[in-house]
């Protein structure tokens, strides 16, 4: 089991591919010219949003750094806020999500 002691910590929310909804990984394929990304799952090209500009192979994203391959994301909380000027309630917390993968790979 590979768990990492301190994964790294990103201040923001993930980069998500718009057909499998994958998130943007040191695995997915870039081309800093025209500034999107190609998922590894499902091969969907992706654009990158605006506050990606400076991105280049140079000047990458934390979930992109080849040794980050397990990140965790500091999201902003939005829990208990109450919109008063649309009566909207808050939006309630998704639950958290667990990947399990297992390795089946025997070494002869």
């Amino acid at each position: 089991l590979n768990s990492p002691l301190n994964p790294k910590c990103l201040p923001y929310a993930p980069l998500k591919c718009r057909t499998c909804v994958s998130v943007l990984n040191a695995f997915a394929r870039v081309d800093f010219a025209a500034k999107i990304w190609i998922c590894p799952f499902c091969f969907q090209r992706n654009p990158f949003p605006p506050h990606y500009h400076m991105i280049s192979e140079t000047n990458l994203p934390g979930e992109l750094y080849p040794l980050y391959t397990t990140v965790e994301y500091a999201l902003p909380s939005t829990a208990g806020q109450f919109d008063p000027r649309t009566g909207a309630a808050p939006p309630q917390t998704p639950p958290p999500v667990f990947v399990f993968v297992l390795d089946t790979c025997m070494i002869e």
